[in-house]
C-alpha cells in the first residue's frame, strides 16, 4: 500500500535514502527538490500530482546522476518562481504535463550535463518559457510552448546552453505593444528546431509576426514555419548577428532574414516572405562582413512580393543558388557588397539584379550564372549596375523584358556590365536591350556582351541606348564572340550626347523597322533629351566610333541632329545599310581588304577609304538605284555598281565626288540590272565629280567579275554590245567616268567602219589623232598578225556599193588619206546587183542595231556562224551522190541497177561579216553522208527512176573575231568567240535519167532532208548549249549532151548545163550566256545554183576507166542570218552571190565500184571565200 508523503518528508528521504527510488503517487503541493550530492537519487511522479509555488523552483534536480520523471502533473509557479529546473548535471523528464509560470521560466537547465526533456507537454510563461544556460540542455518534443514579455523570447539558449525542439508549436505573446521573440539563441548558445511552428499574438489574441534572434550563437531550423501576423506589414523575422551561425532547411519564414556583423547564414529549400509585404527578404549588413548561402530559396510570391529580395551591403557576401524572387523593387541588390548567383528566377519591379556602389571604398559586384530574370513592370530593368566600382557579370543568364519601357541591362555613371553566353529578350513597347548612361561627373560606363543574344521584338524597342552628359570619357559597348543583336522595330544603337565607342567583333547586328529589315536603322545619333553641360539646352552628341571586326551588320546610319560618326570595317566585316545624314555627319567609313559595305540607299560620307568592297545593293521596288556622295575617296578595293546597261539614259548607281578628290585605284564591278544592251552616245555616267573635285585618269578600271567581263579587251559584252569604261566617255565631262558602247569619231567626223583599213594596221587609229599607238610601244598590231586587211583582199568597200560616204556630207574620206577604196579593185559590187548590206555599214534592216560605228560582241558572229553552218552542212548536188558512166561502151544491164553510196566532205568558209560592227566569221565543216537506192525501175527502153534514203553526220566549228576600238585610247583590240555545231540528217531522194547507160540527155533529181543539231557557243563570257533543226527540200535538173562532132578532138566531151533550187527552214532554241541571250531566230532561205559540168565520155570501158571533170556554178542565196540579242538584231549575209569552180576525177575501181574525188573553191561578194574537197564511193549492182 502507498502512503502519502509530505514534501518535507520526501525531500528528507531523497537525501538520506539515496539507494532507493521514491514513488509519489499523488504529489503534494510543495516543490520537489532532489539534491543528492552523490547523484544516486531518482524519483517518479505519476499523473494527478499538482505543484504550486510562488518562489524558488517547483521541481529542481541538482547534481549529475540525480533525476526525476514526471507524467501527467500540473505545475504552477507564480511571481519569479520557476517550474522545472535541472542544475549541475541533474536530469528532469516531463511527459504529458502542464507547466505554467509567471516571471520565471517554465523549463530551465543550467550548467554542464544538466538536462530537461519535455514530451507532449504544455509549457507556458509570461516571460521566457524555456531557458538553457551555462551548457545546460533542454529537449522539447511535441506539445506547445508559449512565452511573452518585451523583447523576451519564448525559448532562449545562451552561454553554451542548448535547446532542441521538435514537432511542437512555439508561441510568443506581445505585451504592452512590445514584440517578443519566439526563439533567441545568444552568447554561444544553440537552438535546434525541427517541424516547429512559431507564432505570435498580442494581448487581444490578434496574430502578430513571430521573431527569431541569433546573436553570437548557433541556430538550426528544419521543416519549420515562422508565421507572420494577421495585420499587413506585421511580418515574421530571423535576425542573425555577430559570430552567429544559422542554418535553415526546408522551412517557411513569413518575413525577412537579416545577417549582420560577421554572421554566417545558410538557407536551403525554404520560403522567405509571407502573406504580407516584406521590405527585404534576406538582408546582409553591418560593419563586419557576413556571409550567406541560399539554395533553392523562394523569396516573396506572385501574390505578395517583397520590396527587395536580397540586399547585400558593404563587404558582405552572399551565394544564391536556384533562388526565386518576387520583388516590387530589386531582386538581388548589392551596395558595395558581393553576390554570387547561380540559377533561379528573379522578378522585380525595378531591377532583378542591381549592383550599386555607394562609394569607392569597396566594389559592388554581382556575378550571376544561369539565372532567369523577368523585368515585367513598367520601366523595369533585368540587371543594373550604377556608379563607379559597380559591376555585374552574367554567364548563361536569360533576361525577359515584358514591361513597357523596360531594359534588359543598364549600366550608369561609370559602372560596368559583362555578359557572356546570355539571352536578352525584349517583347514590350519602348523596351531597350542595353542602356548605358553617363551623368555629369561620372566615369566611363561600359558594357561587354560575349556570345550573347539581344532579341528585341517589341514595338519601338531599341537594341542599345547610350546616353552621356559627361564631356570627359566615353560610354563603351562591346559585342563580341558570336553575339547577336536583333530588333524588330527599333534602332540597333541609339546614342545621345557625349562620346561613344561601339565595338562589334565576331558578332551580328540586324536592325528592323516594323519588321522590315530593309528600312531598319543600325545607328542613330541624337542630342540628349535633357540639359547637359549648358542648363536648359540638350547636350549634342559628339564623337561616335563604330569599330567592326569580323562582324555582320544590317541597318542604316542616321545622324539626326548632331554627332560625328566614324565607321571602321575590318577582318571580313560586312555592313548592309545606307548613311542618312542629318545635321550630324558620318566623317569617315574605312574598309580593309576583307570587308564589305552593301550600300542600300543614297548615302553621304565625308571620307571613304575602300580597300575592300563597297557594293550597291541591287535595285528593288523600294530602293531603286543609289548615289553615294563623298568628299574624299581613297581607293584600292572594289566598287560594285548596278547599271541598267542600255543607252545614255540608262539608270545606274553612281559615285559622286563632291569638292574633294580620288586617290588610289579602284575596280568598278558593273552588274547589269535588267538592261538589254544598246548603243551609247556619251555613255552611262558611273562616277561624277562636282564642285571642283579631281579624279585621276587611272582611278578606276573594270573589275573582272563584272557582268559580261571580257578579259582580252577589258570590256563588258552584253547582248551583242561591248561597253568600255572610259574617263570623259565619248564627248562627256572630262573628269567623269562613263560606260560607253560606241567608238570615238575620227578626225573630221564619224568614220564608217566599212571603209578600207590601211595595210598592216588592223584597226589602229589614224595618224595624228593623238590616240594612235606609237611604234615600238609593244602594243601595236604587227603586219602579218592575222588581223590586218591587205589591199585588194576583197574586204574594202567598193564604190557604188551603197555604203560609201556621199560627197559633201562632211564625213567622207578625203582622197589620198589611204583609206579610200580604189575603183577596180576587183571586189566592188556591181550596181543593182542585189539588196546586200556591206559589212560594217550599219544599214541593217528595221529593228537592227543602230547604224553607227560600233563595238559589237563576237558571240553574235558565233551564233550566226552556227546557223549558216547548220543550213548548208548537208546541202548537196546530184553529182555528190553518184558517179556518171566513164564510157559509152558500158552497156545498160537488163534490169535497172541499184547503188549504195557514201561521201565525205571538208570545207572552210571565210570572210562572212556582220552588217554591224567589225565581226568576221570563219567556219570549218566536215561531214559524212551515205545512202542507198531502194527503188530502181525502168523508164522506157533506156531511162531509169531511182529512189532511196540517206543519212549523214557532221560537225562545224566557227571562229568569230570582233575588231574593237577602245573609246578612250582609240587602241585596236580583238575579241573572239567560238561556235560548234554537231548534227545528223536523214532524208529521201529520187532521180530520173533519160539514158541510164550513158547518162546523156535529160535528168532530174529531188530530195527532202531533216537535220538535227547540237550547238555550242563559247567565249570569255562563258558558254551556252542549245539545239536547232533544219528542213531542206531541193530540186535539180540538167541535160547532158555532146556538143562537138564525134570525129573531132573534143568529140568525146560531154557538157551538162544544170540548175538547182533548194529551200531551207531553220529553227533553234535560245542560247543563254551569262551576260546575253541570243534568241531563237527562225529563218528561211532559198539558194539557187546555175552552172555547167563538162567531162569526156570514152567509147570503151576498158580504155576509159578514169575521167576528169570540171564544173562551174553561179550560186545565189536569198536569205540572211540573224542574231536577235536583247532589243537588237544583228545580221550577216552568207555569200549572196558567188562563183564556184569544181575540178575532179571519177572512175571505176572495179566493174561495180565507182570512186570520185574533187576540189572546189568559191568566191563571193563582200570578200567571202570557200574551199574544200570531197570523196565519193559508190557500189552498183
Amino acid at each position: 500500500m502507498h502512503f502519502p508523503l509530505s514534501p518535507v518528508v520526501a525531500a528528507i528521504l531523497a537525501a538520506t535514502v539515496p539507494a532507493f527510488p521514491l514513488m509519489v503517487l499523488a504529489a503534494p503541493a510543495a516543490p520537489i527538490l532532489i539534491d543528492d550530492p552523490e547523484g544516486n537519487t531518482s524519483m517518479e511522479v505519476f499523473p494527478g500530482a499538482s505543484i504550486n509555488v510562488n518562489t524558488g523552483d517547483a521541481i529542481r534536480v541538482n547534481n549529475q546522476g540525480n533525476s526525476i520523471f514526471v507524467n501527467g502533473i500540473t505545475v504552477t509557479a507564480e511571481a519569479d518562481a520557476r517550474g522545472a529546473h535541472a542544475q549541475s548535471g541533474g536530469s528532469i523528464t516531463i511527459t504529458d504535463s502542464t507547466i505554467q509560470t509567471q516571471a520565471g521560466p517554465a523549463l530551465s537547465a543550467s550548467q554542464e550535463n544538466s538536462f530537461v526533456h519535455a514530451d507532449i507537454s504544455l509549457i507556458s510563461s509570461e516571460a521566457t518559457a524555456v531557458l538553457a544556460t551555462d551548457a545546460g540542455r533542454i529537449n522539447l518534443l511535441g506539445g506547445t510552448v508559449s512565452g511573452s514579455g518585451g523583447f523576451e523570447a519564448t525559448i532562449r539558449a545562451s552561454e553554451g546552453g542548448v535547446i532542441t525542439a521538435r514537432d511542437l508549436e512555439i508561441k510568443s505573446i506581445d505585451r504592452n505593444g512590445v514584440n517578443s521573440y519566439g526563439v533567441r539563441s545568444q552568447l554561444g548558445g544553440r537552438v535546434e528546431l525541427s517541424n516547429v511552428i512559431l507564432s505570435s499574438e498580442d494581448e487581444m489574441g490578434t496574430a502578430t509576426g513571430a521573431h527569431i534572434s541569433v546573436q553570437d550563437a548557433d541556430f538550426m531550423m528544419t521543416d519549420s514555419h515562422v508565421k507572420a501576423g494577421s495585420v499587413p506589414g506585421d511580418a515574421a523575422s530571423l535576425h542573425v548577428s555577430g559570430s552567429a551561425v544559422a542554418t535553415v532547411q526546408g522551412s517557411v519564414i513569413e518575413g525577412g532574414v537579416t545577417a549582420s556583423d560577421g554572421a554566417t547564414l545558410s538557407i536551403a529549400d525554404t520560403v522567405v516572405g509571407g502573406p504580407h509585404s516584406v521590405f527585404i527578404g534576406v538582408y546582409l549588413l553591418g560593419t563586419t562582413a557576413s556571409t550567406a548561402s541560399l539554395d533553392n530559396v523562394t523569396i516573396g510570391s506572385e501574390a505578395v512580393a517583397v520590396t527587395d529580395g536580397v540586399v547585400v551591403r558593404a563587404n558582405h557576401v552572399i551565394n544564391a543558388q536556384d533562388v526565386d524572387v518576387h520583388a516590387s523593387r530589386y531582386g538581388i541588390r548589392t551596395a558595395n557588397g558581393s553576390a554570387q548567383v547561380q540559377g533561379g528566377t528573379l522578378r522585380a519591379g525595378q531591377a532583378g539584379l542591381y549592383a550599386f556602389s555607394e562609394d569607392d571604398t569597396a566594389p559592388s559586384t554581382i556575378a550571376a550564372v544561369g539565372t532567369h530574370v523577368l523585368a515585367e513592370a513598367t520601366n523595369a530593368v533585368g540587371a543594373s549596375a550604377a556608379q563607379r566600382g559597380a559591376h555585374v557579370g552574367l554567364d548563361g543568364v536569360t533576361v525577359d523584358v515584358s514591361g513597357t519601357g523596360g531594359r534588359a541591362l543598364q549600366a550608369t555613371d561609370g559602372a560596368h556590365i559583362d555578359a557572356v553566353n546570355s539571352q536578352l529578350n525584349g517583347q514590350s513597347t519602348n523596351a531597350t536591350g542595353v542602356r548605358l548612361l553617363g551623368n555629369i561627373g561620372s566615369g566611363d560606363t561600359a558594357v561587354s556582351l560575349s556570345n550573347t543574344q539581344v532579341i528585341m521584338t517589341g514595338q519601338n524597342a531599341n537594341g542599345v541606348q547610350s546616353v552621356r552628359y559627361e564631356p570627359q570619357g566615353a560610354n563603351s559597348l562591346v559585342l563580341q564572340d558570336g553575339s547577336n543583336l536583333q530588333t524588330h522595330d527599333g534602332v540597333g544603337f541609339l546614342v545621345r550626347g557625349g562620346d561613344h565607342d561601339i565595338t562589334v567583333q565576331n558578332a551580328t547586328v540586324v536592325a528592323r523597322a516594323g519588321g522590315d529589315e530593309a528600312s531598319g536603322i543600325l545607328l542613330r545619333t541624337q542630342a540628349t533629351p535633357l540639359a547637359g553641360i549648358v542648363p536648359g539646352q540638350p547636350y549634342q552628341t559628339q564623337r561616335v566610333t563604330l569599330n567592326a571586326t569580323d562582324a555582320l551588320m544590317t541597318g542604316d546610319v542616321l545622324t539626326s541632329d548632331s554627332g560625328l560618326v566614324d565607321i571602321d570595317l575590318a577582318s571580313g566585316s560586312e555592313w548592309t545599310g545606307a548613311v542618312r545624314a542629318g545635321q550630324g555627319s558620318v566623317d569617315s567609313v574605312k574598309l580593309d581588304a576583307s570587308s564589305v559595305w552593301n550600300v542600300r540607299g543614297d548615302s553621304a560620307v565625308k571620307s571613304l577609304t575602300n580597300a575592300g568592297v563597297v557594293q550597291f545593293v541591287s535595285p528593288g521596288a523600294q530602293s531603286g538605284f543609289k548615289t553615294l556622295t563623298v568628299s574624299d575617296y581613297i581607293g584600292g578595293g572594289t566598287l560594285v555598281m548596278n547599271t541598267h546597261l542600255g543607252d545614255d539614259t540608262s539608270l545606274t548607281d553612281r559615285l559622286v565626288v563632291d569638292g574633294g578628290g580620288v586617290t588610289g585605284t579602284t575596280g568598278l564591278r558593273v552588274l547589269n540590272a535588267g538592261g538589254a544592251g544598246a548603243l551609247t552616245t556619251q555613255g552611262i555616267r558611273l562616277v561624277q565629280a562636282t564642285n571642283g573635285a579631281t579624279i585621276s585618269g587611272n582611278a578606276f578600271y573594270l573589275d573582272a567579275n563584272s557582268t559580261g567581263y571580257r578579259p582580252s579587251t577589258i570590256s563588258l559584252g552584253l547582248n551583242g554590245y561591248e561597253y568600255f569604261l572610259v574617263q570623259s566617255g565619248t564627248g562627256g565631262v572630262a573628269s567623269d567616268w562613263y560606260l560607253t558602247s560606241t567608238t570615238p569619231p575620227e578626225e573630221g567626223g564619224a568614220t564608217d567602219p566599212g571603209g578600207q583599213t590601211p595595210p598592216g594596221s588592223g584597226v589602229e587609229t589614224p595618224p595624228g589623232s593623238g590616240t594612235e599607238t606609237p611604234p615600238g610601244s609593244g602594243i601595236e598590231t604587227p603586219p602579218g598578225s592575222g588581223i590586218e586587211t591587205p589591199p585588194g583582199s576583197g574586204t574594202e568597200t567598193p564604190p557604188g556599193s551603197g555604203t560609201e560616204t556621199p560627197p559633201g556630207s562632211g564625213i567622207e574620206t578625203p582622197p589620198g588619206s589611204g583609206t579610200e577604196t580604189p575603183p577596180g579593185s576587183g571586189t566592188e559590187t556591181p550596181p543593182g546587183s542585189g539588196p546586200e548590206t556591206p559589212p560594217g555599214s550599219g544599214a541593217g534592216t528595221p529593228g537592227s542595231a543602230p547604224g553607227k560605228l560600233q563595238n559589237v560582241s563576237p558571240e553574235n558572229g558565233a551564233h550566226i556562224g552556227n546557223q549558216v553552218a547548220a543550213t548548208r552542212m548537208f546541202v548537196h548536188r546530184l553529182a555528190d551522190r553518184t558517179v556518171a558512166q566513164t564510157s559509152a561502151g558500158q552497156s545498160a544491164p537488163a534490169s535497172a541497177s541499184r547503188q549504195v553510196w557514201a561521201r565525205t566532205e571538208g570545207a572552210r568558209h571565210t570572210g562572212m561579216k556582220l552588217n554591224e560592227g567589225q565581226v568576221s566569221i570563219d567556219t570549218d565543216t566536215a561531214m559524212l553522208q551515205m545512202g542507198a537506192d531502194l527503188v530502181s525501175t525502168r523508164l522506157g527502153q533506156q531511162g531509169v527512176l531511182k529512189a532511196g534514203v540517206m543519212a549523214g553526220a557532221g560537225e562545224a566549228r566557227t571562229n568569230a573575231t570582233s575588231q574593237l576600238i577602245h573609246p578612250g585610247t582609240g587602241m585596236a583590240m580583238r575579241a573572239d568567240a567560238r561556235g560548234k555545231v554537231t548534227g545528223y540528217s536523214v532524208g529521201i531522194y529520187a532521180t530520173a535519167y533519160a539514158d541510164d547507160a550513158t547518162r546523156l540527155g535529160a535528168y532530174a533529181d529531188s530530195w527532202l532532208q531533216f537535220g538535227r543539231y547540237s550547238n555550242e557557243i563559247s567565249s570569255e563570257l562563258g558558254s551556252a548549249r542549245y539545239r536547232s533543226n533544219t528542213w531542206t527540200a531541193s530540186v535539180e535538173a540538167g541535160y547532158a549532151f555532146k556538143p562537138f562532132a564525134a570525129d573531132s578532138a573534143l568529140g568525146a566531151m560531154v557538157v551538162v548545163p544544170q540548175a538547182q533550187l533548194a529551200y531551207t527552214r531553220y529553227d533553234a532554241q535560245d542560247a543563254v550566256l551569262p551576260s546575253m541571250t541570243l534568241k531563237n531566230s527562225p529563218a528561211s532561205s532559198v539558194t539557187s545554183r546555175v552552172g555547167v559540168r563538162a567531162y569526156p565520155l570514152g567509147n570503151d570501158a576498158a580504155t576509159s576507166p578514169v575521167r576528169p571533170y570540171v564544173e562551174a556554178n553561179w550560186l545565189h542565196n536569198s536569205g540572211s542570218a540573224k542574231a536577235n540579242v536583247g532589243a537588237s538584231t544583228f545580221q550577216a549575209t552568207p555569200m549572196r552571190d558567188a562563183a564556184e569552180l569544181r575540178i575532179g576525177v571519177a572512175g571505176n575501181v572495179r566493174e561495180s565500184w565507182q570512186v570520185s574525188g574533187e576540189l572546189f573553191g568559191q568566191a563571193g561578194n563582200g570578200g567571202q571565200r570557200g574551199y574544200g574537197g570531197m570523196l565519193n564511193v559508190g557500189y552498183r549492182w
